[in-house]
């Protein structure tokens, strides 16, 4: 700004100042009259420019939220396999102990001389399926006759 032909400049520095004055900056031609000269503003107060850039950060934030979102469930899938791991294992080792006490009842079995359609066989058989319908893990159906067989079974 100009006031009594001496020059004011308030802040930037003293070149910004001279093009604003001038109008034009070094090696740039004289522009016509009625026309401004923004090249100095360097975006600094573009419309486009700062939606573009609130644009951007939007997207950014979309896009990282997203992210964490995935990583997330990614975490979560991981987890929900390794536990479904864990239960196959405990499966497989339940099955393998199930087998050996199969193998353990089968030789004394063999050992007292008990055959597979006798009478005792029947007979345990018939307590073995009474034991396990009392456990209630899994439903075991167990008839009027059976439970009548057993002492003590509640009809």
């Amino acid at each position: 700004m100009r006031v009594n032909n001496v020059s004011i400049f308030a802040g930037g520095d003293a070149a910004a100042g001279r093009i604003s004055q001038n109008g034009r900056a070094a090696g740039q031609k004289q522009q016509k009259a009625g026309s401004i000269n923004a090249a100095f503003l360097n975006g600094q107060f573009d419309p486009i420019e700062k939606k573009r850039e609130m644009a951007k950060k939007r997207a950014d934030k979309i896009i990282s939220d997203t992210y964490a979102g995935e990583r997330r469930l990614d975490d979560e899938v991981k987890l929900r396999g390794d536990r479904l791991k864990q239960h196959y294992k405990t499966l497989a080792d339940s099955s393998r102990e199930i087998a050996k006490i199969d193998e353990e009842k089968e030789a004394l079995r063999k050992e007292y001389g008990v055959e597979k359609d006798s009478k005792e066989q029947k007979d345990l058989e018939i307590l073995e399926k009474y034991k396990r319908s009392n456990r209630h893990v899994v439903e075991v159906p167990i008839s009027k006759e059976e439970r009548e067989y057993v002492p003590g079974c509640p009809t």
